[in-house]
């Protein structure tokens, strides 16, 4: 139940980092000079949809295994009231701290070009794919989920 925990929620980042890192392969996979769309715009959505929807599915299964570990060791105490999700908690340590800084300023970003459409699509992307990417790592190392995983970790190198 442990190492399906531990993979589980190692299956989970790497889904959603997939789908960020094909965000930074949509300017490069326009429309042809034909208007066709070419192959590896085509690769490039299925590989952001099917790593959203891998990590997606996997959070879920994350989320029953979580409850299945409390119920079968009650001494996994984790920090955060039960009425927040396994995935979000807003606390304040350093770490944190960098992700909040990364979304907001993305988010800053994406909104002043889309009033003062300043930048180009090979700037933006990139911005918003380190948006994404941050929210999705806010998410991912903030919780209940991420608590459990660490003390896990921490049990298995005793």
């Amino acid at each position: 139940m442990i190492k399906k925990f531990s993979l589980c929620y190692n299956i989970t980042v790497i889904g959603y980092i997939l789908s960020a890192i094909a965000i930074l392969f949509v300017p490069i996979s326009d429309i042809t000079d034909n208007g066709k769309i070419g192959a590896f715009s085509i690769i490039v959505a299925i590989v952001f949809w099917l790593g959203l929807v891998w990590g997606t599915l996997s959070l879920i299964i994350l989320t029953k295994l979580r409850h299945k570990l409390r119920a079968r060791m009650p001494s996994l105490i984790v920090k955060i009231p039960k009425k927040f999700p396994g995935i979000m908690n807003f606390s304040m340590n350093i770490r944190h701290l960098i992700l909040y800084a990364v979304i907001l300023i993305g988010i800053v970003i994406i909104i002043l070009d889309l009033i003062l459409g300043f930048a180009n699509q090979y700037l933006m992307f990139p911005v918003i794919a380190g948006t994404y990417s941050a929210f999705i790592m806010h998410c991912m190392i903030d919780g209940k989920n991420y608590q459990i995983y660490k003390i896990l970790k921490k049990g298995e190198k005793k």
